[in-house]
């Protein structure tokens, strides 16, 4: 089986983690062989869609794609993906696109942060206020993705 997997980079964080570096070696005995199609360099939501056309123009099994602006995507590159098996990873399309994939592996974003914030407020019940900064550690913040999971700093005001 022939698979590819599209990050928002090839050399963003989410491809250069031990389980794709594993998915990407040489064929598996079965015969299978994972792909990773792409750009390097700064996010950018059309050279993402491109990446993703290039990707739907093969004859593969099956796709994981790592989402840049989930409704530009919907409206260009995932017109013609069919019924090929889609599923996404690190971040997912938007409620209204999420009828293109098959499913979504990773974390629930906004229930995480809800849940940090909860665990903040309870470990220091008498600080007045929590800020929150985006940070993207080895990474280029490209404010194109609102829903980019970044890395959350606390920062608690006395």
């Amino acid at each position: 089986m022939l698979f590819a997997l599209v990050a928002k980079r090839v050399d963003h964080r989410a491809a250069s983690s031990r389980q794709v570096k594993g998915a990407l070696k040489p064929p598996k005995p079965r015969g299978d062989t994972c792909l990773l199609p792409g750009t390097s360099g700064a996010e950018h939501f059309r050279r993402h869609n491109e990446a993703l056309e290039q990707t739907l123009e093969r004859n593969l099994d099956g796709i994981a794609l790592s989402v840049i602006h989930s409704q530009w995507l919907a409206e260009h590159a995932l017109k013609r993906a069919g019924k090929k098996l889609l599923i996404t990873f690190d971040s997912d399309l938007d409620l209204a696109e999420r009828h293109l994939r098959r499913s979504y592996v990773g974390l629930d974003n906004p229930a995480f942060g809800q849940q940090l914030g909860m665990l903040v407020q309870y470990l220091r019940p008498q600080r007045q206020t929590v800020h929150s900064d985006r940070q993207f550690p080895g990474d280029q913040p490209s404010g194109a993705d609102p829903g980019h999971p970044p890395t959350v700093v606390w920062r608690i005001d006395q």
